[in-house]
């Protein structure tokens, strides 16, 4: 994936008080499933604001507006966008409709890149330079802001734009363009600011922000990249509790996900999962598989439960252990994967050496997971997995991430690859010291794969044929079996 492209491609304005303004793209070269996105910087007049229609355009989205004052003094900025239906090579002008303003500005911009279904994964307004942005809608996906105020100043307003952690800033104005003439205030301008980000999760974003002279009144969208496979992980933390149940927080799941949980518990022979259940929320799931449990004796358990989303909407689980606890203490990972198949082949293993791994054969553009703990809380700072090519997870001793000293209870270590080849590879951990860890390895299927091999206890299910009575016609020297 790649961040959308975000190009500003013309602005135009009029001082002069009207209903209607008109921008136009030069000539250029549109492909179908482009974006044109239009952004007009008005006196606060109330009323409605639209776009005429785009020859080659779908309709106009909905759109997003911010208003920061009254009458003439202040600012409204409204902005929509629509989607390119068939390429062309040509001009694409806009007609802005709105209610009498005394000065206007329209600026387009054109997005390239962008996910088809649901381009624009957040949205705000607000009287500020820029706004706050939540990603919404989705899975894991590159990022593009679009960052658009209107000023009440005139064209040549100094534009200073903040940065935001973990994105990128791209082309800008640094200065307004729009109205000159008369009193500052009698103006209004426009600027725009591009960042970009890779892996954006859903509840991503961040704070937009910069400096400049007038009153404000900004818009701010985030296009997104087209979805691909991606894996979310969340965790329910390290605790202590003493009921036979324990309610995980609530998540929100697609239809179609593939979700496996691993519950760890700090003493499998007296204190295990014993079962994972729906309770509470709008989505529906199909069959909970428990894949393994790699807790033995006195160790850790270390339990696998699978299952599909058969209806996206909100989530809650139950764990049931396998008794009424006396202050026990557990840890839960929920990893949440978008665009997968279904579970491939699952692992387990138990080992005191500082290296533990379980072979595993995979099909090709699996994500393979991988989840280790040790009964004696083992410490240190540094967690590692192998091979190459991993998501930490999990690197916590009683909870405490990272804790060089050892603690009391259990630790937790492990992670997941999001993408593997084909073949039969050696997933596991690498940690400081370790006492007795044990390990679950789980395969997610990439969408359309197959499970590589059939185990032996599989068979029967999978070709009954095999092992249906043959009966052969009774003759002289015949037999039946």
């Amino acid at each position: 994936m790649a961040s959308p492209v975000i190009t500003f491609l013309i602005s135009n304005n009029s001082k002069t008080s009207g209903t209607t303004l008109t921008a136009t793209a030069g000539s250029k070269t549109w492909s179908a499933g482009d974006y044109l996105v239009a952004h007009l910087a008005i006196d606060p007049s109330a009323g409605t604001v639209s776009f005429g229609a785009v020859t080659n355009f779908g309709a106009w989205a909905t759109n997003v507006e911010f208003t920061n004052g009254s009458g003439t003094s202040g600012a409204r900025s409204a902005v929509a966008y629509c989607k390119c239906t068939t390429g062309f090579t040509s001009t694409a002008p806009v007609v802005a409709t709105f209610p009498a303003a005394a000065a206007q500005v329209l600026s387009l911009f054109s997005v390239t890149g962008a996910d088809g279904t649901t381009p624009v994964r957040g949205s705000s307004g607000t009287a500020g330079l820029g706004g706050t942005i939540s990603a919404t809608a989705g899975n894991n996906f590159d990022g593009a802001v679009l960052q658009m105020p209107g000023i009440e100043g005139p064209s040549g307003t100094s534009i200073s734009w903040g940065s935001t952690a973990g994105w990128t800033s791209g082309a800008n104005s640094a200065t307004s363009a729009g109205t000159t003439g008369g009193g500052s205030a009698s103006n209004i301008s426009a600027g725009y600011c591009v960042y970009t980000a890779a892996g954006v999760a859903p509840g991503g974003g961040g704070v937009f922000s910069g400096t400049t002279t007038g009153t404000l009144a900004s818009v701010v969208l985030l296009f997104a990249s087209p979805s691909g496979p991606s894996v979310v992980v969340y965790k329910d933390a390290f605790t202590i509790g003493s009921a036979a149940t324990r309610a995980l927080t609530q998540r929100t799941v697609a239809t179609g996900d593939v979700v496996a949980v691993v519950g760890q518990t700090e003493d499998f022979g007296n204190f295990n999962v014993a079962s994972l259940a729906l309770t509470a929320g709008t989505a529906t799931i199909g069959t909970v598989t428990k894949q393994r449990e790699a807790g033995t004796g006195s160790h850790c358990a270390n339990g696998l439960f699978t299952f599909i989303v058969t209806s996206g909407g909100t989530m809650t689980l139950t764990a049931t252990f396998n008794t009424t606890p006396a202050a026990r203490r557990s840890t839960f990972f929920m990893f949440v994967a978008t665009g997968f198949g279904g579970v491939g082949n699952t692992a387990m293993t138990t080992t005191s050496a500082t290296t533990i791994t379980a072979s595993l054969a995979t099909a090709a553009n699996s994500c393979v997971i991988a989840m280790a703990a040790d009964w004696s809380a083992q410490g240190g700072a540094t967690t590692t997995l192998t091979p190459a090519g991993f998501v930490l997870d999990a690197h916590e001793t009683d909870g405490v991430v990272d804790q060089p000293g050892i603690g009391t209870f259990m630790s937790s270590r492990g992670g997941h690859w999001a993408s593997v080849s084909a073949g039969t590879v050696s997933y596991g951990v690498t940690v400081p010291t370790s006492a007795a860890y044990n390990l679950v390895v789980c395969e997610l299927l990439a969408a359309g794969a197959a499970p590589v091999g059939i185990l032996p206890q599989q068979a029967k299910k999978r070709m009954p044929a095999i092992f249906t009575r043959i009966v052969f016609p009774r003759r002289s020297g015949a037999y039946s079996r």
